[in-house]
């Protein structure tokens, strides 16, 4: 396991994580992702959709979850369940592109640990 990315770090934050797997998810409602599929995910939504990220299964305290997310370049507005908790707030997401974001598993919530917006 390497450091611990900074927000707004712009590296690829899974390359300092020591993932396991990968994970893909896309849609246009709710995406659950799933540490037994790894701590990497790939989440695309669909164009104008309203997403919705559920608290992540199968983790474990200490876990780290990295998430991909990219838009396509509509409107999309993304959902967090209450157990993720974001440094300094969420941010603004790209509207087109994909944006990166980490989190630290501490049995209760995922805290954002990396960041990069673009």
């Amino acid at each position: 396991v390497g450091t611990t990315p900074e927000r707004n770090d712009k590296v690829d934050l899974y390359q300092d994580l020591g993932t396991k797997a990968h994970g893909t998810l896309s849609g246009t409602a709710a995406i659950t992702p799933s540490l037994a599929d790894g701590d990497l995910h790939t989440l695309t939504a669909a164009a104008s959709a309203d997403i919705t990220v559920n608290a992540p299964t199968n983790g474990t305290s200490s876990d780290v979850l990295v998430l991909l997310m990219t838009n396509p370049g509509a409107a999309n507005s993304w959902s967090w369940n209450s157990v993720f908790k974001f440094a300094g707030g969420e941010p603004t997401w790209t509207a087109s592109g994909t944006d990166q974001v980490a989190f630290k598993y501490d049995g209760t919530n995922w805290t954002e640990s990396g960041l990069d917006v673009q």
